[in-house]
């Protein structure tokens, strides 16, 4: 079956939506985290160094990503499992509201448990070593290797 470019294929509307969540956080980033804005970029100690970083590479791809989707011949957006796409973005939206009241472990472990078990993960053992053992390596190496904190919360 071939595709004609379309420009309303996932690529491009995924592109698009993308591209708005990095250019938004390039906007706000720099003003929220510090009051200089880019002009400690480079440094990697700053507060917003890694907001900036994330927002740009974001950027970056999503333009890549859209396009690709204007040029190539794309499948049109289905979706064949709704209930899964929805799960998962409570989910993210879940860890992104408590992460500041429960701390980044906390919040993680219950996202990727979450996950696990949208994705269809049901051996418990397994789903909470990952649950724990993945946060508490990102943690200990942005807080000990990187020297960037990461919410603590009460715990």
């Amino acid at each position: 079956m071939s595709y004609r470019p379309s420009p309303r294929n996932a690529d491009t509307i995924t592109g698009a939506l993308t591209l708005a969540l990095g250019l938004t956080a390039l906007m706000l980033a720099p003003g929220e985290v510090q009051s200089d804005g880019f002009r400690q970029f480079g440094n990697v100690r700053s507060p917003a160094f890694f907001p900036i970083l994330a927002g740009g590479a974001t950027a970056a791809i999503s333009l890549i990503l859209l396009v690709r989707g204007a040029l190539q011949a794309a499948p049109p957006i289905s979706v064949e499992r709704p209930g899964r796409v929805l799960t998962v973005t409570a989910a993210l939206t879940g860890a992104t509201a408590m992460i500041f009241w429960v701390g980044y472990i906390a919040a993680a472990a219950a996202l990727i448990a979450a996950l696990s078990l949208t994705f269809g993960n049901r051996r418990p053992v397994v789903v909470a070593r990952l649950a724990l053992a993945a946060p508490v390596a990102i943690y200990l190496l942005f807080n000990g290797v990187l020297d960037v904190l990461l919410p603590a919360g009460p715990f």
